[in-house]
């Protein structure tokens, strides 16, 4: 071999075939040929959901614990889909959910995580049904739902969930639902652009779920506002 030949690596197996006359291949090297085109396909497939996840890391926004219960503070879902969502687009990735009932007083939520050229992978958590609680089945199998899908996509996508640090000044402060959060997201699909940023900026917050109840009617009438202009 000459020393200047420099050896290539075809961009795929299947390359190999270009050019060439395919009535007399042996069936038996096209046949293997073909698997270790599917092989290097699924290679591809995964890496590139592997480099979804590390730049869906490397710019996916903490979640803040703006709701309260009995137990203290902590993210919802729609909190946590609200502040993820824009990324998780921005990097070609979606997520879904399945639940199911392995025993009695269980519940399972798998939150599967899929990448527009294929990709995908599954997260599953388990979880207790609280027949403590203060309300009927139905209820009960809700928050039990609701708490495995919240728990079930943060173990799959990493995602941090930390507690207000703004030393103490918002205590107290009763933030809006996720009705209301819903609702605002909404209108603010329909507003120009830099409307949630001049919300956000207007009431002292940085995420939607942030907003003290009490300015939501008049965070409600200023969106409004803005969508009416031409």
């Amino acid at each position: 071999m000459n020393e200047n030949t420099q050896l290539t690596t075809p961009q795929n197996p299947i390359s190999l075939l270009s050019g060439q006359d395919m009535s007399g291949i042996d069936t038996e090297k096209l046949s293997k040929l073909m698997e270790l085109q599917e092989r290097w396909e699924a290679r591809q497939t995964e890496k590139m959901l592997d480099d979804a996840m590390a730049n869906f890391q490397a710019s996916c926004p903490s979640t803040i614990k703006s709701r309260k219960s009995d137990r203290g503070q902590f993210a919802s879902l729609d909190d946590i889909m609200f502040a993820i969502r824009s990324t998780l687009a921005d990097n070609g990735l979606s997520v879904s959910f399945d639940t199911n009932t392995p025993e009695a007083g269980k519940l399972t939520a798998v939150c599967h995580v899929m990448h527009r050229d294929g990709g995908r992978f599954c997260r599953e958590v388990t979880v207790p049904v609280d027949s403590a609680m203060r309300a009927n089945d139905t209820q009960k199998m809700g928050s039990a739902i609701s708490y495995a899908k919240r728990y079930a996509l943060v173990a799959a996508l990493n995602i941090i969930v930390s507690d207000h640090d703004d030393d103490g000044n918002n205590a107290g402060t009763k933030t809006i639902t996720a009705l209301q959060s819903d609702e605002l997201t909404e209108m603010l699909f329909n507003a120009p652009g830099g409307t949630l940023e001049a919300l956000l900026e207007w009431a002292g917050v940085t995420t939607l779920a942030e907003l003290p109840s009490a300015k939501f009617n008049t965070a409600k009438k200023a969106v409004a506002a803005k969508m009416t202009k031409p």
